[in-house]
C-alpha cells in the first residue's frame, strides 16, 4: 500500500512540474512568494495542491474509459490553428469544421472532432479535455469565453471566461513549430533540422457527386474529377480535365490546386478570392453508355470516355458551369452568367434571354432535372423560385418568392413537390401546382449554414446536408428532424440516391464519400481518396476495410490514447471480401478475396477460427516513456521495459528501429526468465534523424502484446554513410549442362554500377564480388563478417544472379557452383540461409536483388511439384531447372495470387530489408543477347544510370521508384513471362538510392 501511495505521489509531482510550463502556475507560485505569512502561503499551496489532484483524478477516469479500437484513416485537414497540451506530447489543430487531436510524438491523429470553432485550447491538466471558442454563440463570442469539451464523447462539460484563462506559454518547448500552407512543421530548437510534419489536406477538393444507370461507377467532379468503381470496391482513375483547363488562355491558376478565375476578375485575383461568389463546385452525369458530362469552370461543358479521354465540347454564353439538365431533346445550364438552353444534339447552348435581363441578376447556381416531361425548376439572386420548359427559351413563371438563394432542387417521384434548400439552413418542400403551401423544415443543427444539397430518400423521408457537415433527416411534413449525422468534417456537396433506392450517397469537399442504407438512414461504408498517387480505403463502421497499398501510410488504430500502428490489427481488419459483400455483391464475387485473406492467414501462421475467439496477450510498458527526449544528441537511449503475462510464460521481445529487427526476426528469446515477468533496460543505438521504435513480446502461445511505439530524433551532425555491396553471380556449374551466359557479368555489373553512381552519395563504398566457383554454401560466413562492419546509419546491398531452384518439397534455393541440380539441398543454398547475411549487421538500411527463376514467395499448398522443363525461345534463355509446378486445381490459384499482391502487405517481421526479386513464385527469369544481362539487371541498371526510375523528375530515386519502374518495364519487355515481386519490404524507409 505504501509502495501504491508512493508511486501515486511521484506521478501527481512529475505533472505539476509539467505544469510548470504554464502561465497559470508561474504567475500562482510567484504570488505565494509575494505573500509573507508563512501559514498563508502553506494554506494556499495546499488549496491549489487538492485542487490540481481532483483534476488530474478526473482526467484519468476519462482516459480510462476510451480503450476501444478505432481505425483512424489520416487524410489531414487544412490546419488553421495549433495548440501545444502542457506537457508536450499532443496538439490540438482545427480547420473550419473540424478539430484533430494529434499525439504529438508519431503525428498520428487520435480523435477526429466536427465542430466549428474559431479558437482551441487544450485544458491545462487533461489531454482529454478542450476549451473551444464557439463560432455558434454570438453572446459567449462578445464575453470572450469558451466551451469545455471532452474530445472522445463530444460532451459539453462547461464554460470559461477568457480572462480567466492563463494560456500556456511556448517558450520552453523542445521544438519549434512552423505554421505554413494549412501544414504544421515541427523542427529541431537546436539544429533546426524538420523532425516531422502534421499534415495538411490532399489539396483535392471535390464537388458533386453521380452515379451510372446499374449504379456501379460513381464519379466525382472538381479540378481533378474522381471516378470509383463500386462493384470492385476500388478507385479507377482521375480525369484530366485540369489539363484540358490549362490550355484555356482566359483562365487564371494560381497554383495547382485553387479553382481558376477568368483573367478579367482583376478585383478578385488581385485579392485572392479564388472562387465564384461562394460557389466552388459543379454538377456531373453519366450518360446512358457510361461517358461523362462535365460542368465546369470556363463556358464549356465537356464530354469524357471513362478512361478520360476527351471526346468532346458544348459551348454556353456563361462560366463556370454550375449545372445541367436535360429531358432527352434539350439542354439547359445554370451559369454564373445566367441560363442557356439548346438541343440536346447542339454543340453551342443559347443564352435565355428572359431569365437572364427581366430582374437584372444572372446568377444561377442549379437547374433541376426534368419533370412532367418538359418542366425544370431554378433561381437566380433575384431569390425568386423560377419554373422554366425545355425548348422554350421564353417560357419563365415566378412560382414563389424566396428570402434565400437556392442551393439543390430535387422532384419527389410523383412529380408534384419539390424539395429545395438553400442559404441560411433553409430546407423547404413546395408544390408545384400550389408552391405558396409549402412546408419549411427546422434544420437547428445546420446553425444558419448553407444548405448545399437535399434529397428525397423515398416516399416518407427526406435527407439534407449543410456546410458545417451535418446531415439531417425529416419525416416528410414533420418539420423536426428524426435523425442527426456528424460523420463528415467538411462541407456536405452532395447527395444521391441509387437507381435501386437501397442506397443514398453523401459526399463532402475532402473527397470523403459515405454510403448508407437508404431505409434504416445507417452507414455501410466510407470511401476515403488519400493522395495524387490514386490511393484509396473502403472502410466500414466496425472497421472492416479495403485499400490500396500505398493508403497504409495514411492509417493507424487507436486505443484510448495511443496510437498503434496497422500492421497490428491488420490482419484481423483487412477484408475486401467484407467489404465487398456490405456493398451487395454476390458469394461468387466475394469468394476470390476470401481466399486471398485465408492464404494471408496461412502465411502468418494464423486460422480463422484464432480470430474468432478472445485471445489471451501480453503486456509490455515502457516505464520510463515519460523521460524519454524527443529529440536528443545523443547516439544512444536508454528505454526500460516492463513485460508480463499473467497466464502463460514469456517466449520472446521484439525490438524494431525504423522497421529493422534489432534482435533479428526470431527476437530475443526471453523464455529462462522469471515465467511471467521481464523487466530489462535497454540500451539502444540511434540513427541520424528519425527513429521509430517499436517494443513487444511474446507468450508461449504466440501471441504478441501491443507494440509500444516511441519516436526519438536524433539531432546529431549529417556524416555521409559508408555502403556495402556484396555481388555475387553464377554462370558457371560444375554440371555443366546448366551454364548460363550472364549472370555473373550481371554481379560484375552491379558492383561497377553502384560503384560509379554512389561515388557522391556515400563517404566510401566496400565491395565483395563472388562469381561462379567462389560461390559455395560457406559464402554465407564470409558475408555476415563483411556485413558485420556496417554500422547503424551505413547502407548494405546484397545481389544475386544466377540459377533459382524449387526441390521436390518446393523449398527454394540459390544456386551454388557446386549445387546438385537433381537435388539442391545437395550443396544448394536455401532461401532462408541467405536472407540471413542481411540478419548479422547493425545497419538499418538493408536491400537485396535476386535475378533468377521462382525467385518471389510460393505458397505450397497452391502447387504440385512437377517435372516441366522451360524450353529457351530463341535468343532467350531461362534462368529455371530441378522441379517445376503445376497449379492444384479447385480455387482459381492465379487469380487468388493476384489478388493477394493487389491487396496485403507483409507485417512480418522479416529481416528488415526490402528484398526485390526478378520473378514470382511460380514464374521464370530470363536473359537474353539483346540485353547481355539478365532482364530484370538490365531494367534496374537502365533505371539507376539513365534516371528512367525517378518517377516524379526530382533528381532523386528511392527504392520504391525503382521498384515500381523494375516490376513494370520487365513484365512489359517480357510479354508477361516474368513479374518482379517485392517479396518483403521495409514499409517505414523509403530510402534515396541515388540523390
Amino acid at each position: 500500500m505504501l509502495q501504491y501511495c508512493t508511486s501515486r505521489v511521484f506521478e501527481f509531482f512529475k505533472q505539476v512540474l509539467n505544469l510548470l510550463n504554464t502561465n497559470v502556475c508561474r504567475d500562482f507560485l510567484n504570488n505565494c512568494i509575494e505573500i509573507k505569512n508563512i501559514l498563508m502561503r502553506k494554506v494556499l499551496i495546499i488549496i491549489y495542491i487538492f485542487q490540481l489532484f481532483s483534476l488530474m483524478s478526473q482526467a484519468q477516469g476519462v482516459v480510462e474509459k476510451n480503450d476501444s479500437v478505432t481505425t483512424i484513416v489520416q487524410s489531414g485537414h487544412m490546419i488553421g490553428a495549433i495548440d501545444i497540451s502542457a506537457d508536450q506530447k499532443y496538439a490540438l489543430t482545427t480547420d473550419r469544421h473540424t478539430i484533430a487531436l494529434w499525439d504529438l510524438e508519431k503525428r498520428r491523429i487520435i480523435r477526429l472532432v466536427s465542430l466549428p470553432n474559431r479558437l482551441v485550447q487544450f485544458h491545462p491538466l487533461n489531454p482529454t479535455w478542450m476549451m473551444v471558442n464557439p463560432v455558434d454563440d454570438y453572446s459567449l463570442n462578445g464575453q470572450g469565453s469558451y466551451y469545455t469539451y471532452n474530445i472522445f464523447t463530444g460532451k459539453r462539460l462547461g464554460v470559461r471566461k477568457a480572462k480567466d484563462i492563463n494560456f500556456r506559454n511556448r517558450w520552453m518547448d523542445n521544438f519549434l513549430l512552423e505554421h505554413k500552407n494549412a501544414t504544421i512543421t515541427i523542427k529541431s530548437k537546436q539544429s533546426k533540422r524538420v523532425i516531422g510534419v502534421l499534415n495538411s489536406h490532399t489539396g483535392i477538393r471535390t464537388g458533386r457527386i453521380t452515379l451510372n444507370l446499374n449504379d456501379s461507377l460513381l464519379m466525382q467532379t472538381g479540378l481533378r474529377p474522381l471516378v470509383w468503381d463500386l462493384k470492385n470496391a476500388k478507385f479507377l482513375r482521375q480525369i484530366p480535365y485540369i489539363d484540358f483547363l490549362k490550355k484555356d488562355n482566359n483562365l487564371y491558376f494560381k497554383d495547382y490546386y485553387t479553382i481558376p478565375l477568368p483573367k478579367s476578375d482583376k478585383f478578385n485575383i488581385k485579392r485572392g478570392r479564388y472562387q465564384y461568389g461562394y460557389r466552388a463546385i459543379y454538377e456531373g452525369y453519366f450518360t446512358k453508355n457510361d461517358e461523362l458530362l462535365l460542368g465546369g469552370y470556363n463556358a464549356n461543358i465537356t464530354r469524357w470516355s471513362i478512361d478520360g479521354r476527351l471526346l468532346g465540347t458544348i459551348k454556353t454564353d456563361g462560366a463556370p458551369i454550375f449545372a445541367f439538365s436535360d429531358n432527352g431533346k434539350y439542354r439547359v445550364a445554370a451559369t454564373y452568367e445566367g441560363l442557356n438552353m439548346g438541343r440536346v444534339s447542339d454543340k453551342k447552348l443559347k443564352d435565355c434571354k428572359v431569365f437572364n435581363e427581366q430582374s437584372g441578376y444572372k446568377l444561377q447556381y442549379q437547374v433541376s432535372s426534368a419533370f412532367r416531361k418538359d418542366y425544370f425548376v431554378t433561381g437566380g439572386d433575384d431569390l425568386y423560385l423560377l419554373m422554366g420548359k425545355f425548348g422554350k427559351p421564353d417560357f419563365r413563371k415566378k412560382m414563389l418568392y424566396l428570402d434565400f438563394q437556392p442551393m439543390c432542387y430535387d422532384i419527389d417521384d410523383s412529380e408534384q413537390t419539390i424539395l429545395l434548400s438553400g442559404e441560411y439552413g433553409r430546407l423547404q418542400e413546395v408544390p408545384i401546382d400550389s408552391p405558396s403551401k409549402y412546408i419549411k423544415y427546422f434544420t437547428t443543427e445546420f446553425k444558419r449554414s448553407r444548405v448545399e444539397c437535399c434529397l428525397y430518400l423515398d416516399n416518407d423521408w427526406i435527407a439534407a446536408g449543410c456546410t458545417d457537415g451535418v446531415i439531417g433527416f425529416w419525416k416528410r411534413g414533420i418539420q423536426e428532424a428524426q435523425q442527426w449525422s456528424y460523420v463528415h468534417r467538411n462541407e456536405v456537396t452532395d447527395m444521391k440516391l441509387s437507381h435501386d433506392g437501397k442506397w443514398f450517397i453523401s459526399a463532402d469537399g475532402t473527397g470523403m464519400i459515405r454510403i448508407w442504407d437508404a431505409k434504416k438512414h445507417t452507414p455501410i461504408v466510407d470511401m476515403h481518396y488519400l493522395s495524387t498517387e490514386n490511393d484509396y480505403v473502403f472502410i466500414t463502421p466496425d472497421n472492416y476495410y479495403k485499400a490500396s497499398k500505398g493508403a497504409y501510410e495514411m492509417m493507424h488504430f487507436v486505443k484510448g490514447m495511443q496510437v498503434l500502428s496497422f500492421d497490428q490489427f491488420d490482419l484481423i481488419y483487412n477484408r475486401p471480401d467484407i467489404i465487398l459483400q456490405r456493398l451487395g455483391q454476390p458469394k461468387d464475387k466475394t469468394m476470390p478475396y476470401y481466399f486471398a485473406w485465408k492464404k494471408r492467414l496461412q502465411r502468418m501462421g494464423y486460422t480463422e477460427e484464432m480470430l474468432s475467439t478472445e485471445i489471451h496477450a501480453p503486456e509490455l510498458k515502457v516505464t520510463n516513456k515519460e523521460n524519454l527526449p524527443q529529440s536528443t544528441t545523443k547516439r544512444k537511449v536508454n528505454i526500460d521495459i516492463l513485460a508480463t503475462d499473467s497466464k502463460y510464460k514469456l517466449s520472446h521481445l521484439f525490438v524494431s528501429l525504423n522497421g529493422v529487427p534489432i534482435y533479428g526476426k526470431q527476437g530475443k528469446s526471453i523464455g529462462d526468465s522469471v515465467p511471467s515477468i521481464y523487466k530489462k533496460q535497454l540500451a539502444l543505438t540511434l540513427c541520424q534523424g528519425n527513429n521509430h521504435i517499436e517494443i513487444s513480446c511474446m507468450n508461449e502461445k504466440g501471441v504478441e502484446s501491443y507494440r509500444e511505439q516511441i519516436e526519438v530524433f536524433c539531432d546529431t551532425a549529417i556524416v555521409k554513410p559508408r555502403l556495402f555491396v556484396a555481388s555475387i553471380g553464377v554462370s558457371q556449374y560444375e554440371q555443366g549442362g546448366f551454364n548460363l551466359n550472364y549472370a555473373a557479368k550481371d554481379a560484375v555489373d552491379f558492383l561497377a554500377m553502384m560503384e560509379i553512381e554512389g561515388k557522391d552519395r556515400f563517404a566510401s563504398i566496400e565491395k565483395m564480388l563472388l562469381t561462379n566457383e567462389e560461390f559455395s554454401k560457406n559464402s554465407v560466413t564470409r558475408l555476415k563478417r563483411f556485413f558485420a562492419q556496417a554500422e547503424r546509419d551505413d547502407v548494405v546491398m546484397l545481389f544475386y544472379a544466377g540459377h533459382g531452384v524449387l526441390n521436390s518439397d518446393m523449398d527454394y534455393y540459390l544456386g551454388t557452383y557446386a549445387m546438385d541440380f537433381d537435388m539442391p539441398q545437395s550443396n544448394g543454398l536455401r532461401y532462408d540461409d541467405f536472407e540471413s547475411c542481411l540478419d548479422n549487421t547493425e545497419s538499418v538500411h538493408r536491400f537485396c536483388f535476386i535475378d533468377a527463376c521462382h525467385s518471389g514467395e510460393l505458397d505450397k499448398e497452391d502447387y504440385l511439384s512437377d517435372n516441366v522443363v522451360m524450353k529457351p525461345v530463341g535468343k532467350l534463355a531461362f534462368r529455371n531447372a530441378g522441379n517445376g509446378l503445376r497449379k492444384v486445381k479447385g480455387h482459381g490459384v492465379k487469380q487468388v495470387q493476384t489478388l493477394f499482391n493487389e491487396l496485403f502487405v507483409d507485417v512480418r517481421w522479416g529481416v528488415g530489408a526490402t528484398v526485390l526479386t526478378s520473378a514470382g513464385g511460380m514464374e521464370v527469369s530470363l536473359e537474353g543477347n539483346d540485353w547481355k544481362n539478365g532482364l530484370f539487371t538490365w531494367c534496374l541498371k537502365k533505371g539507376i544510370q539513365e534516371r528512367a526510375a525517378d518517377g516524379n523528375g526530382d533528381g532523386k530515386i528511392n527504392i520504391h521508384e525503382l521498384t515500381d519502374y523494375v516490376s513494370r518495364e520487365v513484365n512489359r519487355l517480357s510479354d508477361g513471362l516474368q513479374t518482379p515481386c517485392v517479396r518483403q519490404e521495409n514499409r517505414q524507409q523509403d530510402f534515396i538510392i541515388i540523390n
